[in-house]
């Protein structure tokens, strides 16, 4: 079995919502001229070299990443505001809301030599009831082709269907979502995925854009409220209560740290490494997990 890969040229946007409600992932090509990613490429490729790897067994040791997108890259807004993928999108979280929004943005470019991330379902940044709904939909642009052999997601189709999340199903069911640069695979939060290993001498390069439940969100901005000139005088305390601070897991970061390294530096930072934000069982668990798979690895 494969994701399916559909041209949004010849395929209706029903037609993708109803591949992606059955199989819980689909890869869709014909999205973007060939010029807008070479746009987003060239825009995103300075802060790429800049930033360090990140740090943490979820984020990877090998793996770089950053955030702000739309602020570092105006072509990128063609994506993220593509009408067709979100078109798809609002097929999957309308039925649960009133509008979607942009949860995060980030490009996310793994090096040789990075093993496979651990499995997961983006829903899990929240603490949500598996199977009630749907919280969040990820898309991920290729912006180098996607091949096994370079770390392409690792996929679990039908996993959105299933009532637990399993982090190390049968191999036979993993998929590898292998699409040429300028492709976009979009996924469920339910779905069950995670990077591939890179065993290639290059990087693989992709742009993340997650769109959630409009209702996913504080009822006033406090961000525009408060900016940081304005928010680095408060106590720390008051500014954790408006949301300068990171939520386990991962929730609310600035450039992969917690937001309070914004407040506390003179100038703003366009690149920082990002970190694990992790419980103490997660990071247990992901330590563990990480252990049991280089040791399997050294026994190969």
């Amino acid at each position: 079995m494969s994701v399916q890969t559909i041209s949004a040229l010849t395929t209706s946007v029903e037609q993708a919502q109803e591949i992606l409600r059955r199989d819980g992932a689909i890869i869709i090509t014909d999205a973007l001229p060939a010029g807008v990613i070479d746009e987003v490429d060239a825009e995103l490729a300075p802060y790429l070299d800049r930033v360090p790897f990140s740090q943490g067994n979820f984020f990877g040791w090998r793996t770089k990443r950053c955030a702000s997108i739309l602020v570092k890259s105006r072509a990128s807004h063609q994506m993220a505001a593509n009408p067709y993928v979100t078109d798809v999108v609002k097929g999957m979280l309308l039925p649960f809301c009133e509008s979607i929004q942009l949860s995060g943005t980030q490009a996310i470019q793994i090096h040789p030599g990075e093993p496979e991330q651990l499995l997961h379902a983006d829903e899990e940044l929240w603490p949500a009831e598996r199977g009630r709904m749907q919280y969040q939909v990820n898309t991920v642009w290729a912006l180098t082709d996607f091949t096994k052999e370079n770390g392409a997601t690792r996929i679990v189709p039908g996993s959105h269907t299933r009532d637990a999340i399993e982090r190390l199903p049968d191999e036979s069911e993993i998929v590898y979502a292998e699409m040429p640069r300028g492709a976009v695979a979009v996924w469920l939060g339910s779905t069950i995925h995670g990077g591939g290993a890179n065993q290639s001498n290059a990087p693989r390069t992709g742009l993340s854009l997650a769109y959630c439940l409009g209702w996913l969100r504080q009822a006033e901005n406090h961000y525009l409220a408060n900016p940081p000139e304005i928010a680095r005088t408060y106590s720390r305390e008051l500014q954790e209560l408006i949301g300068y601070n990171v939520h386990s897991p991962n929730l609310g970061a600035f450039e992969g740290q917690d937001p309070k390294v914004l407040l506390e530096m003179g100038e703003r930072p366009d690149v920082l490494a990002f970190q694990d934000f992790m419980p103490e069982w997660a990071a247990a668990l992901l330590a563990e997990y990480c252990a049991a798979r280089d040791a399997a690895k050294r026994a190969a």
